[in-house]
């Protein structure tokens, strides 16, 4: 047919020609035409043979859907082109076509697509981190092969930026990672002169340039209207460029430099910050000395070197002990030295609970000492409410929290409590959470450790209980339960408890030194923390505690439940106002430096647990995906290993 028309159109041509009356002797015009390509193709089932319909078929810049007979067709001028084929449920196919202008249509042999499936699965777990290096995580496969399965222990999910293109084929796009718009980086290949470089493609200035050993290498500008995507496309055409891609944007994650903290947790490490998401909040905020948490505890370690520095020691106050002969609004103090006074061995205490409660929520942090407190920057106010042996008076407490309004506190932390067990509700102990409550004060309050109903001062509305969890994400044995749980954070267990600044009282004095503790005590300061650094990012206290509650991460049932309350705090989704799906996981295959999708998407579970299944056997990347911002793309923010 193609030689049909040419003939008839030159025929025309010449017609035209003989008409026209001229005297002139010049010689005709010189015509031509250049000729694109009919070229036919199908796509099959490798096992079947059948038709796959709306596989996504590429050649060049070109894309076509095959329809239900798998056929295929594009108009293409002569030329060398990667043919690349993708369906849902299949392999990616990848092969090289030489398209010849013979004046007949080009009919391609099949293509064989390798269907997604198989008898070989895969589980393991996912643990979440926030930095940008892509090195963290490494597996070890137990039992591979069709007929067996792989067990791989861990994957690291980092809060970095995407590989150059990772696409699926069928309902996720993903693109690259964040980069400046309207610039690319062009590097050519060896020999090519620099007079070259100038003669690029039409829309782009140059802005830089640098002579590498291997050939030159060009930021651009792009001045025309396409898209930095667009651009690279079409760049990547040219026979005399080696690569091309967009001008990537990286950033610092603030990991803090503190030795006792891991960013790869053990149970005998600082773990409970990366359970919280705390590496990713703190990229966001990482506290300010301007938000005041008032700690009602044992006391503190006044010289504490991982604490001093955030310690408001000035308006430090001790209750035990005094007179409570006046109104308790009226409090009067003990004395202003908050001092922790509790021995090391003691058959009621071991060492400072008040210290470690207060390492949690403000130790001094990227300070290359010690551990990292939620807060790196923050104002801890000690106000001694409980004795050396542990205990403390509703008296006492009280007085505490008046005397930490009347200071401007914006939240109280209370790691203490009595048992509901055989006890009542304290009229004065309400009274006082009801004022601090009117006062715009947050209230965080442990639910107990008898595995029990939730203790008292917890139990009352205007606190927010928190239970504890252990290593496993499992709630703690020791935790209390009941309706008035509204959250939970790590309080260790067996598994492994909570590190963090302690110290005791020797022979007149102090002693400053690190432990593990465990219990609700503990979790608290986890959730108090939180919202310290949730207000010091600018979220007003009337929104802080229905945000911790609706972006906790479902550890029992969804929604409340009486266990684990509205789930473990989050701190990053907090800030963000964005309740984190689980991560998904994934097997990849790199093909031509690009990632593509080699299994379907599983979900992980509350606990990072995942299995995938009906594999083909093979050798994948596997992949670790939280899509932070739900847009179904892998981008900036996203976590990602």
């Amino acid at each position: 047919m193609k030689k049909v028309t040419l003939m008839i159109l030159i025929l025309i041509l010449a017609a035209g020609l003989t008409g026209c009356s001229s005297s002139s002797s010049s010689s005709s015009p010189t015509i031509s035409i250049k000729n694109l390509i009919m070229v036919y193709g199908k796509v099959v089932n490798e096992n079947t043979t059948e038709p796959v319909e709306e596989a996504t078929v590429t050649m060049g810049t070109e894309n076509r859907v095959t329809n239900t007979d798998g056929i295929f067709t594009f108009n293409l001028a002569a030329g060398t082109y990667t043919l690349q084929v993708d369906a849902s449920g299949y392999l990616h196919y990848e092969r090289q076509e030489g398209i010849i202008d013979n004046g007949e249509d080009v009919i391609l042999p099949d293509v064989s697509l390798t269907p997604l499936s198989g008898t070989a699965s895969l589980s393991g777990g996912i643990t979440i981190h926030n930095f940008s290096q892509s090195d963290s995580y490494s597996t070890r496969a137990t039992g591979t092969g069709v007929n067996g399965s792989s067990s791989v222990n861990n994957i690291s999910s980092i809060n970095s930026f995407a590989p150059d293109n990772l696409q699926k084929t069928a309902d996720r796009s993903v693109t690259s990672p964040a980069y400046k718009p309207g610039e690319v980086i062009v590097k050519y290949r060896s020999g090519i002169s620099r007079i070259s470089t100038q003669q690029v493609e039409p829309g782009l200035i140059i802005q830089d340039k640098l002579e590498s050993r291997n050939g030159e290498i060009v930021k651009y500008k792009i001045s025309s209207g396409k898209s930095v995507t667009e651009m690279i496309d079409s760049l990547r055409q040219r026979g005399d460029v080696e690569w091309v891609e967009p001008n990537y944007i990286l950033k610092v994650s603030k990991i803090p430099t503190d030795p006792y903290y891991s960013i790869h947790p053990q149970p005998s490490t600082q773990w409970g910050p990366v359970y919280c998401n705390l590496e990713a909040a703190w990229d966001l905020a990482t506290g300010s000395d301007s938000i005041k948490v008032a700690v009602l505890d044992t006391g503190i370690i006044p010289d504490h070197p991982d604490l001093e520095d955030n310690l408001d020691l000035a308006e430090g106050a001790d209750f035990v002990g005094g007179a409570d002969n006046q109104p308790v609004e009226d409090y009067q103090l003990t004395d202003d030295d908050p001092t922790d006074e509790s021995p090391l061995h003691s058959i009621y205490v071991d060492g400072s609970h008040g210290t470690h409660v207060s390492g949690i929520i403000g130790a001094v942090s990227n300070n290359n000492e010690g551990i990292a407190g939620i807060n790196w920057n923050i104002s801890l106010l000690p106000i001694r409410v409980l004795g050396a042996d542990g205990n403390g008076t509703s008296w006492d407490i009280a007085e505490g929290i008046y005397y930490a309004i009347d200071r401007g506190a914006n939240i109280i932390n209370l790691s203490l409590g009595r048992t509901s067990i055989n006890s009542g509700e304290s009229q004065l102990e309400r009274d006082a959470l009801q004022a601090a409550d009117s006062a715009g004060l947050l209230i965080f309050a442990a639910a107990g450790n008898n595995g029990s109903a939730v203790d008292f001062p917890a139990r009352y509305p205007e606190a927010i209980a928190v239970g504890a969890i252990n290593y496993d994400r499992e709630l703690a044995s020791y935790s209390n339960t009941g309706p008035e749980i509204e959250l939970v954070a790590p309080g260790g267990g067996s598994s492994g408890s909570i590190y963090s600044t302690w110290g005791y009282y020797e022979n007149g004095q102090t002693v400053s030194s690190y432990t593990f503790m465990e219990g609700t005590s503990m979790a608290t300061p986890h959730v108090s923390g939180i919202a310290a650094l949730m207000l010091a990012y600018g979220i007003p206290t009337s929104q802080v505690r229905a945000r911790l509650q609706n972006t906790a991460v479902d550890l029992g049932s969804e929604g409340k439940d009486d266990s684990y309350g509205f789930g473990l705090v989050d701190a990053y989704a907090a800030l963000l106002d964005e309740k984190l799906s689980n991560p998904e996981v994934f097997l990849a295959e790199m093909v031509s430096g690009e990632y593509y999708y080699k299994s379907g998407e599983v979900t992980a579970g509350s606990d990072g647990s995942f299995s995938l299944s009906n594999l083909l056997a093979g050798e994948y990347s596997l992949v670790g995906w939280r899509d932070v911002n739900n847009n179904s793309i892998i981008d900036e923010g996203d976590y990602f290993g």
